[in-house]
């Protein structure tokens, strides 16, 4: 009966520990990627005029490459790290990040 209940102790622990480990490492890093290729998706589309028309307000383009540097960097900082991890990395002209 000792027995039993400590297995069964045991084998919650272990369900919630693989749990979060899958959580924390696999799958948060996951959308935490998707939510910056999100956020420069969104800065694209709400500054396309001003990129396709090639509008050159010193400030405003200033501004914007301060925006989309930020933006890059923050996808880079949130980039797989090679092709050891599940999703491959992000391919860009045969270069994989």
């Amino acid at each position: 009966m000792k027995d039993s209940i400590f297995f069964t102790i045991l084998a919650g622990v272990a369900v919630f520990v693989t749990g979060q480990f899958i959580l924390k490492l696999i799958l948060e890093p996951i959308v935490s990627l998707k939510e910056s290729l999100g956020e420069l998706s969104a800065f694209c589309l709400r500054n396309r005029a001003k990129i396709t028309n090639a509008n050159a307000n010193a400030n405003a383009t200033l501004e914007m490459q301060l925006e989309f540097k930020f933006l890059g960097s923050k996808l880079i900082s949130k980039r797989p790290l090679g092709k050891s991890c599940l999703f491959g990395g992000i391919h860009v002209n045969s270069k994989t990040f």
